[in-house]
């Protein structure tokens, strides 16, 4: 019989150690991951709960949660929450092999986290079964287990940043994000790369099957300007750094894609709000 794998590391010596600690924002307490075999089930029972929060990602195969006294069959690619004082009961059936990473979290600061990101109050939340997700687990849990210098502020770090990545689909989902579609990411890099180079607006969205028009009006819904703001956004922000270490108006605007001088010095004062000149002489 094969049995489970299971993989932990934690702040205090057992992860049935849940003392809550208001002298952090948000601390993860323990982090783990197990995977069952065909053959093997799982049960917790916690009448009490926990004084502290947990988040469970069901990565594959199925568990049964019960939340809010009703039990749920949870599939792949879902995120569970059990928030402090909460009864905690849930169990993996043979055949299933549930692969699960769970964490437990507390902090002075959790309740406001969690709202900034839309997630608090939340119990079950669909996501997808990303790579990343595993990467971050296994990142925290790691860390828990070395114990190297300041672990538990990359270990609290790596978690914010997984709450965010949660955070950020399914606020996609629920239409409070607009989601950016492949085309308008890929002009984005060009425009961080390729600042200096012309843009040919036509061009581009002919090579993504859409007219300028089209690609335009989604490139605005989803960055909140049109293509040609961006990209002039972002090649000011380059001339700033440039004026800033000592070039001169002419390379700077050379070297963000201003061939003429005096153009340069028109866009940059429309939206800079002053010469490159004097801009260059305040902050050179």
């Amino acid at each position: 019989m094969r049995h489970m794998f299971t993989v932990s590391g934690r702040v205090y010596p057992s992860a049935e150690i849940d003392m809550p600690r208001n002298d952090r924002p948000l601390m993860v307490g323990g982090c783990g991951h197990f995977v069952l075999s065909a053959e093997e089930h799982k049960e917790i029972s916690r009448p009490a709960g926990r004084r502290d929060y947990q988040m469970l990602y069901v990565r594959s195969g199925k568990a049964y949660y019960t939340l809010l006294g009703q039990e749920k069959a949870v599939s792949a690619g879902h995120i569970v929450f059990y928030y402090p004082g909460e009864p905690q009961f849930y169990h993996y059936l043979p055949g299933d092999q549930a692969d699960i990473y769970w964490i437990h979290f507390t902090g002075h600061s959790v309740t406001n986290e969690l709202d900034r990101l839309n997630l608090y109050g939340q119990r079950i939340l669909t996501v997808t079964t990303r790579d990343a997700y595993s990467r971050l687990f296994d990142s925290v849990i790691q860390e828990l287990q070395l114990k190297r210098l300041h672990y538990n502020d990359v270990a609290d770090a790596l978690f914010k940043e997984l709450l965010c990545y949660i955070s950020r689909e399914v606020s996609v989902q629920t239409g409070i994000a607009v989601p950016r579609t492949r085309e308008v990411e890929q002009a984005v890099r060009i425009f961080h790369t390729q600042f200096d180079k012309p843009f040919h607006l036509a061009e581009y969205a002919q090579s993504c099957n859409m007219s300028t028009c089209w690609f335009s009006r989604l490139f605005r819904r989803q960055m909140g300007v049109s293509p040609q703001q961006y990209l002039t956004e972002v090649r000011l922000s380059h001339a700033c750094e440039l004026l800033d270490s000592g070039s001169s108006v002419a390379e700077a605007g050379m070297n963000v894609g201003y061939e003429d001088p005096s153009y340069f010095s028109r866009i940059f004062k429309k939206h800079i709000g002053i010469p490159p000149a004097q801009y260059r002489s305040e902050h050179h």
